[in-house]
């Protein structure tokens, strides 16, 4: 698995994950299709990991991110394994959002994500603001769920 970059979002108070790496078919439209591909960006072998975990670890005690997006590319066409340890460190600092087109988490990484994004981009579709994250979601198949909240009910 690569990361192809981070970014902190000041305004959802998260630090965004991309991935690199994202199977057929593609969204069109897709606003990142240069993480299409799985050769982008580095591997997050365990110093990589460690310095992610670091990093998130002093933006939490600076109180400038509350939650670690997993974009990308597609982080559930990453090997598993590797998105499990990813995944797993993360979510023991903050809870983390996993953004899929699929229509759900893959069972074995449930236990690391509190939150999904879930549905393709669809081109031409009309946005709307998710209301739990005031999220700006490019059409209605999108949605955004507590997975911890729908695994209790």
């Amino acid at each position: 698995m690569r990361i192809a970059g981070t970014e902190i979002n000041l305004q959802h108070k998260a630090l965004e994950i991309y991935v690199s790496g994202c199977r057929s078919p593609h969204c069109k439209g897709c606003h990142n299709p240069e993480l299409w591909s799985f050769d982008v960006g580095v591997d997050c072998d365990p110093e990589e990991l460690a310095k992610l975990t670091n990093k998130l670890r002093e933006l939490k005690t600076a109180k400038l991110v509350d939650y670690v997006w997993v974009l990308g590319g597609e982080p559930q066409d990453q090997p598993e394994a590797e998105l499990i340890t990813m995944l797993r460190e993360l979510s023991a600092i903050a809870p983390v959002m996993l953004w899929t087109s699929y229509e759900e988490v893959k069972p074995a990484l449930l236990p690391y994500v509190t939150y999904a994004k879930f549905g393709p981009y669809v081109e031409g579709g009309e946005p709307y603001v998710e209301p739990m994250f005031i999220i700006k979601l490019a059409n209605k198949g999108q949605r955004i769920i507590n997975i911890k909240e729908e695994q209790r009910g």
